[in-house]
């Protein structure tokens, strides 16, 4: 699938590699198609195993709607999360991923971007 976006141009990506979000995401209801883009470690961190740690969560039909994500472990070890089974639609454990949207706040020396 061809997929427009403003931050990252024209990309391809697998129909089966879209992420799909029933509901929507809190806040932006409706059916919601994503691609999940890797956008590498944390600034400061070693290379690791590879893995990456921040992800472009980018909607496949509006290109200016894309979130920064994070797993949530790399910056608090102790983060716990309770997830219903009934929520995960018989979806595999090892098919789940948990990612945290990455939220910036302004501060006096440094104000929101325009």
């Amino acid at each position: 699938m061809h997929v427009q976006t403003t931050r990252f141009g024209s990309i391809d990506v697998d129909d089966d590699e879209l992420v799909t979000f029933g509901d929507g995401l809190p806040g932006f209801p409706g059916e919601r198609r994503m691609a999940l883009l890797g956008a590498g470690g944390l600034p400061g961190a070693s290379a690791g195993d590879g893995h990456h740690s921040l992800f472009w969560l980018q909607d496949a039909d509006d290109p200016e709607l894309a979130f920064l994500t994070i797993v949530p472990w790399t910056v608090y070890p102790d983060y716990d999360i309770e997830i219903d089974a009934s929520t995960l639609d018989g979806a595999d454990a090892d098919d789940v991923s948990i990612l945290a949207i990455v939220t910036l706040r302004p501060t006096a020396d440094q104000p929101a971007a325009c």
